[in-house]
């Protein structure tokens, strides 16, 4: 299996990636500001039910807003390995070169259709 990535796939991916993320912290501080208006109308069950929505909607949005972080972190750090391994391939393709005896290729032409 070949895959090919452009120089900037990853770098792309992030910014998205982190925007998509900053996207859904603000849809789920939305709903949790939604239900706020109920808070101080309920009692008894229903008030420790909504009040363990709301625990939950606070835990559930950090763990969301925490994993989409180590997300990006990967993200980041596979792009700055991309970059490094291809700088490295460049430089030693460029070193390589500089040593290659090309005296041979007039030789070569010699042979071919006239």
């Amino acid at each position: 299996m070949k895959f090919s990535v452009g120089t900037q796939t990853l770098g792309t991916l992030l910014n998205k990636t982190t925007t998509q993320s900053d996207d859904l912290k603000t849809l789920i501080e939305k709903f949790i500001a939604a239900a706020e208006p109920l808070q101080g109308r309920m009692s008894g069950e229903a008030k420790v039910a909504f009040d363990k929505f709301k625990a939950r909607s606070d835990q559930v949005a950090g763990t969301l807003h925490n994993a989409l972080v180590g997300i990006c972190g990967s993200i980041d750090g596979q792009n700055q390995s991309f970059i490094q391994g291809a700088q490295e391939g460049a430089d030693a393709h460029t070193q390589s070169e500089g040593s290659v005896d090309y005296s041979g290729v007039e030789a070569v032409g010699r042979f071919g259709p006239r």
